[in-house]
Parts: C-alpha cells; structure tokens; sequence
C-alpha cells in the first residue's frame, strides 16, 4: 500500500476558504476532526482512498494535492459469498441497487456494501431479497438450490 504526504492540502484548503473543521466535517463523516486534517497538513501519511477523497471534494486533481504522481490505482472490490450471489441475482433481475435498497427501506449504499461483502445482511431482510430477487433463501446464504 503505498502512502501520500498531502504537501499542496492546507494551501488548496485554504484557497478554497475552508477551515480544518469545515473540510473535515464537510469531505469525511462525523468522525473526522481537524487534527486530522492538521496531521495531513503537517506532513502525516494519508491513504489512496483518503487523498481521492479530499481531491475530489476540493475539485483538483491527486496530483495537484500530494505535488506528485500517483503511484496505486484502487483495486476492485471483489465479491464473494452472499454479496456475489446478491450482485448475481440482482443484476439477472434487472434491479438496480437503488430499486433493491428502496423495497428494503435502506440506502442503496448500505445496499452496496452488502454487495461487497463490507457488510452482513440483516437476518429480516433474507426473505424479501429471496423472494425479490426470485432466488431460495438458500441459495443466497449457502450458494445451494438456486429456484
């Protein structure tokens, strides 16, 4: 895995009128604080999935942000087990994610996680996404008696 140092951050950031606690509040979740971006800014080692990121909400490119190329593509998720057969299923249906998520009642990105394996399906939703999705219950848990 390779690691970036951020050298162009805080002065993008502040470029764009941005403080440490709006960017991170604003680009991350409730669980970024401005230390983090400070320890970016003061020359911390961030991730790939971190410096895509902050470039994308800042609007310039990972190379303007770490003054450098870029050496690491992300690689795919890969899917196995119940998220591959969902994935399956789903896309033999027609379904978009967004059309599963709305009959579930949840977002289409926990949806999406569920598809990645990031995330164990609740045991309520196995029956509707069988029956929705025109597969055996089995099928979906143990990859067995497809209907």
């Amino acid at each position: 895995m390779t690691l970036y140092t951020l050298k162009n951050l805080q002065k993008i950031r502040e470029e764009k009128g941005l403080t440490r606690h709006k960017l991170a509040f604003k680009c991350f979740d409730e669980g970024a604080y401005n230390k983090h971006i400070k320890r970016y800014e003061e020359g911390g080692f961030a991730k790939y999935d971190t410096v895509k990121r902050l470039a994308d909400f800042l609007n310039v490119s990972m190379e303007d942000l770490i003054a450098g190329p870029v050496n690491e593509e992300p690689r795919p998720a890969k899917r196995t087990g119940v998220g591959l057969r969902l994935h399956i299923s789903r896309v033999n249906m027609g379904y978009s994610q967004q059309d599963v998520a709305d009959k579930l009642g949840i977002s289409q990105s926990v949806y999406s996680r569920y598809e990645r394996g990031k995330l164990f399906v609740h045991d309520k939703y196995i029956p509707i996404l069988a029956k929705l999705l025109k597969v055996s219950q089995e099928y979906l848990l143990r990859g067995r008696s497809m209907q």
